[in-house]
Parts: C-alpha cells; sequence; structure tokens
C-alpha cells in the first residue's frame, strides 16, 4: 500500500515537470498576443517607475470590464484602454489570446513612447539628418510616423525597419530587445546620441543586413562580375518603378542586389537553363525559364496584389447595421448601405486604420490586416451615453 502511494506521488510528480516543461517550451515559441503586448508595456512603466492613471468609474461603467480576462490583470488592462495605449474590442472583450502582428504592435508601441515623451520624460531628442535617414518600405507607409518615432528615439535601427514583415511576432528575443532598448533610452536620455545606419541600396530594397541567417542556409551576397552577367531589374506592372524589397532566385539560391537596386547573375555556359523566381510584398510572385546568353538584361514586371475590404459597422449594443455610417480608411470615405457595410476595392494587403462614424454613437477606429484574398471585418460602435 505504501509503495502504491509512493509509485503514484513520483508518477505525478513526473507529469507535473513533463507540463512544466511543455508549458515553458510552447511559451517560447509561441507567437506574441496582445496580454504579452500589454505585459511588455507594464515592465517598461515598472521599471521607469511610472504608473497609468486608475481607470475612472465612468469609464469601467461604459466599457463594463473585459469579460475574457483574468480579475488581476483586469485593472491594468483598462487603464491601459482608458490611456488609448491598447484598446480593447467594442464587444467589451480583450482577447488576450489573441496573436499579434509586427504592424499592429509597432503602432500600440508608438503610442505608448507618444505618452511618455507627453509627459515630458524625454530628456533629448535626436534631430537632423540622421533621422531622417530612415527608409520606410511603401508596405509600410500608413507606419511611417510611428516608425520614425521608434527610430528617432532609437528603439528601432533601420536595418530592423528595412526587415519588417507582415506577420506575427514569433521572435520574441527581437520583441524583448524593443522593449530593453525603451528603457535604456529612457534612462539614459541620451537620444541625440543616436546614430543611423548609412541608407544603402540594400537597406532601401528591404536586405535585412542585421537579421541572423539560418544555420546551413547561404546568405544572398553581390556576385562576382568576372565574365557574361545577366541584368535584372523589378518594376511595377501599374507604376513603373522599382519594386522595393524585391527578392530574386536563380536554382534556388537569393541573390542580392548591387547598388543601383538591380541584381546581376553570373550567366553558366550559353544554352543552360535557369529557373528564376520573382517574389515582392503586395505583388504577385512569378516564375519563369531563362535560357542562358540568350540577352544580358531583362526587365521584369511584378503586378501588385490588390484585394477588397468589406466594413460591416453595427451598433454595440444589439449587433444590428448601422445604415448611413461614414466610413473612412485613408484618403477615401465611404457610407454605410443599408446592410451597415461600406467596401472599399482596389487595396493593396497589410494593415489599414478604419474610422467610422454614426450620429448617436461614439466614433471608433481601428487597425485592420487585409488579407491578399480580401476581408470582411466589423466594426461595433457604442452608443453615446444620455443619447
Amino acid at each position: 500500500m505504501r509503495l502504491a502511494f509512493v509509485g503514484l506521488a513520483l508518477a505525478l510528480a513526473a507529469i507535473s515537470m513533463l507540463r512544466v516543461g511543455e508549458t515553458s517550451s510552447a511559451a517560447a515559441s509561441a507567437d506574441l498576443t496582445r496580454l504579452d503586448l500589454a505585459g511588455s508595456m507594464q515592465q517598461v512603466l515598472d521599471e521607469l517607475g511610472l504608473a497609468l492613471p486608475v481607470a475612472s468609474p465612468s469609464h469601467r461603467c461604459a466599457s463594463q470590464s473585459f469579460s475574457d480576462v483574468a480579475t488581476e490583470q483586469r485593472s491594468f488592462l483598462e487603464q491601459l484602454d482608458q490611456a488609448a495605449l491598447l484598446r480593447g474590442f467594442a464587444d467589451r472583450t480583450f482577447r488576450p489570446t489573441l496573436a499579434i502582428r509586427w504592424g499592429e504592435a509597432l503602432y500600440h508601441w508608438s503610442r505608448l513612447l507618444k505618452w511618455l515623451e507627453e509627459r515630458g520624460n524625454v530628456l533629448a531628442v535626436a534631430t537632423g539628418p540622421a533621422v531622417a535617414a530612415v527608409a520606410v518600405p511603401p508596405r509600410w507607409a500608413w507606419l511611417r510616423a510611428d516608425l520614425e518615432r521608434l527610430f528617432r528615439l532609437g528603439v528601432m535601427d533601420a536595418a530592423l525597419v528595412s526587415d519588417l514583415r507582415p506577420e506575427a511576432i514569433a521572435d520574441r528575443n527581437r520583441w524583448q530587445g524593443i522593449v530593453a532598448r525603451t528603457v535604456q533610452a529612457w534612462r539614459s536620455g541620451n537620444h541625440a546620441a543616436v546614430v543611423a545606419p548609412p541608407v544603402d541600396a540594400a537597406s532601401r530594397s528591404g536586405a535585412a543586413t542585421s537579421s541572423p541567417t539560418p544555420a546551413g542556409a547561404a546568405a544572398p551576397s553581390a556576385p562576382s562580375l568576372a565574365g557574361p552577367v545577366l541584368t535584372i531589374e523589378v518594376r511595377d506592372s501599374i507604376q513603373r518603378q522599382p519594386v522595393v524589397g524585391a527578392q530574386v532566385v536563380a536554382n534556388g539560391r537569393p541573390l542580392a542586389p548591387s547598388a543601383d537596386g538591380r541584381f546581376r547573375l553570373p550567366l553558366p555556359a550559353p544554352g543552360a537553363k535557369l529557373d528564376l523566381l520573382f517574389t515582392a510584398a503586395g505583388h504577385a510572385s512569378l516564375r519563369l525559364r531563362h535560357i542562358a546568353g540568350t540577352r544580358s538584361d531583362l526587365s521584369i514586371l511584378l503586378k501588385p496584389l490588390r484585394a477588397t475590404l468589406t466594413v460591416r459597422v453595427q451598433s454595440a449594443a444589439d449587433r444590428q447595421p448601422l445604415r448611413g455610417a461614414s466610413v473612412k480608411l485613408g484618403d477615401r470615405q465611404v457610407t454605410s448601405d443599408g446592410r451597415g457595410q461600406a467596401v472599399f476595392r482596389g487595396l493593396p494587403p497589410g494593415y489599414h486604420a478604419v474610422e467610422a462614424v454614426a450620429p448617436g454613437f461614439q466614433p471608433t477606429r481601428q487597425l485592420i490586416y487585409l488579407e491578399e484574398t480580401g476581408s470582411t471585418r466589423s466594426l461595433r460602435l457604442q452608443p453615446q451615453l444620455g443619447s
């Protein structure tokens, strides 16, 4: 009996240790979530000895608290929501386990830095040509002001800006580096010492100069130009401008752009077959076969991807569609129809900030990620108190 009890205890301990190991491993490999982002904000504020204002009773009444978070987390998340640093959703949820993408995370992180700046917590601010040297890829144009703030304060460098991808944050070490640099920047107040690395053609074309190369993978490098060379230029099929961040792969090997943004491939013997793959964010990929020696240059046109975003404007109180709401995206404005829908066609995939306004309701603004195949998203507006 006693031996059986000891054996059972050991078995339970082993299972417990296994679960702990599985949990820690999963935590290390899982994508960054909205709750993780809130935790990063709390870490910065704690290390700097700062605190957000306590959520007012009227705010708590309006939000009715978040229904999907633990009690011990609710107070701080309400403070983030009230300070407009990290908003909840119109259905009064926070969605703490929802994976967060790079663009959305940096958008919210920039709001935190702005909050710090407005409260006089910046001792020095970098100015001059070094700040203007950062090259923001076109697909991140909507985030330009936020990226420039992060760059100006030394939280991000030019290489990280050029290497941004519209995907969830799987590299927690890279994100933690941003958190650590934020704390360091405010503690030292040494923002004026931030020096931008030169923005060369590689960084303008989206080449990641600081990203580690996977084990066993050859990093793209500028080829030797001894002998015959095939010069490749990748352009947008509509604007006829060079595509920033284009990538060329020849027979499975990635090429690096030259100083002028073109790709130069040393040619094998005449008649040899080349398998060429051309890709770029926001553009349809293109693959073609080329026979070496038939020509010395190629001009490739990539078709930009366009998608349709359908926004459904609803009342948060009863989920009924709101007709006549004004929905704004960039410089475009659409009025919702009888089904509460506003349709935006011909948009590039990626992040878009959408704002909806309707009489008798509180305006709302939400960051939406538009998939390449199109997306439908709902914006739920809270009724104005007393209306």
